[in-house]
Formats: structure tokens, C-alpha cells, sequence
């Protein structure tokens, strides 16, 4: 779990969020990539617990 005064705090709650709903909807990351038009490895890294992906509000 990441501190809510960390930086990187909103990213946490982005990747949780947006995992959460496309296994609710029943993607793959591959799937929704593909659905978005971006490439896997950056919603695999949108995603990781390890690594905070930056994106812009229009990524969003």
C-alpha cells in the first residue's frame, strides 16, 4: 500500500480502479489494450503494484 501524501498516490488508485473494472467487464489486459488503442505493456504498467506508469488526463 502506497501513503496517500506519496506523489505517486493517484497512479495506485487509478491502476486499482481501472483493474478492477476491466476484470468486471471480463478483459484481458491484451483485450482492453486492443479496445483502446494502446499497447499491452503500458496497461500491464497502468496496472503493476511495482512500478507507477505516468499517463495524462487524456489517457484517462
Amino acid at each position: 500500500m502506497i501513503n496517500k501524501n506519496d506523489e505517486n498516490y493517484i497512479y495506485y488508485l487509478v491502476a486499482k480502479n481501472l483493474k478492477k473494472q476491466r476484470k468486471l467487464k471480463g478483459l484481458t489486459q491484451a483485450k482492453f489494450a486492443e479496445l483502446c488503442n494502446y499497447s499491452e505493456g503500458f496497461i500491464m504498467n497502468i496496472e503493476s503494484e511495482k512500478y507507477y506508469q505516468t499517463f495524462s488526463l487524456g489517457t484517462l
